[in-house]
């Protein structure tokens, strides 16, 4: 774990499944203390499968709090309020990924075929673990310090630990340890445009990502 770190405040990666999180927390490992929250493994889905949440106060800049908080209840605002109530003493990023591409590595990783029905199914799946509606976007996006996408992760990855207090860092090769996320599926257009439009929250959230960096 790297001791150089300059910015004092406590680092919080909300981890989006099928979001490279698997790699990224790998790399995270050299320069913090990686400290978990997520459901308990073999528990039923939903927020019940947590346990208490780690005590902001007792974490420090050495440590990296990071989770999938992806239900109601559990959303990383409710779980830990004090990062909305205190936002100067959190830095708080994510990383998303074009939508499709998400949603066909979520099938493969639940060993589900590929169709456009499945494809159909849980719409807006992004958006719902983040605990974003029609209505709250960009109040709940700018509470982020920082949102990149997977599909440029080596080069935002440089510019996140520079944000984070590392500034030396240059660009980071990044292994890629959970291959679940091989090639989207090519749908015919027609089915493209449904997929879109029933994941038309989804893609504002990832065009505002890529927009930004």
């Amino acid at each position: 774990m790297s001791k150089r770190r300059t910015d004092p405040r406590i680092a919080v990666f909300h981890h989006l499944p099928k979001c490279a999180g698997t790699s990224l927390v790998d790399i995270f490992g050299h320069y913090f203390r990686i400290v978990r929250d997520y459901r308990k493994p073999g528990s039923d889905e939903g927020a019940k499968g947590y346990t208490a949440p780690h005590n902001l106060a007792k974490l420090s800049k050495c440590d990296l709090l990071c989770g999938h908080f992806e239900y109601p209840g559990v959303h990383v605002f409710e779980r830990y309020p004090g990062i909305k109530e205190r936002p100067q003493d959190y830095f708080l990023f994510m990383f998303v990924r074009e939508p499709l591409a998400l949603k066909c590595s979520l099938l493969r990783y639940e060993a589900l075929e590929v169709t456009i029905d499945r494809l159909l199914e849980r719409p807006n799946y992004m958006a719902s673990c983040i605990g974003i509606g029609s209505g709250n976007l960009e109040a709940v996006m700018s509470r982020y310090n920082f949102v990149g996408s997977v599909e440029s992760l080596e080069d935002d990855l440089p510019v996140l630990l520079k944000l984070l207090g590392y500034p030396e860092q240059n660009r980071v090769i990044m292994p890629r340890l959970n291959r679940t996320d091989s090639a989207t599926v090519h749908l015919p257009r027609e089915h493209l445009e449904r997929f879109r439009a029933a994941n038309a929250l989804d893609y504002l959230i990832y065009e505002r990502a890529v927009a930004i960096h």
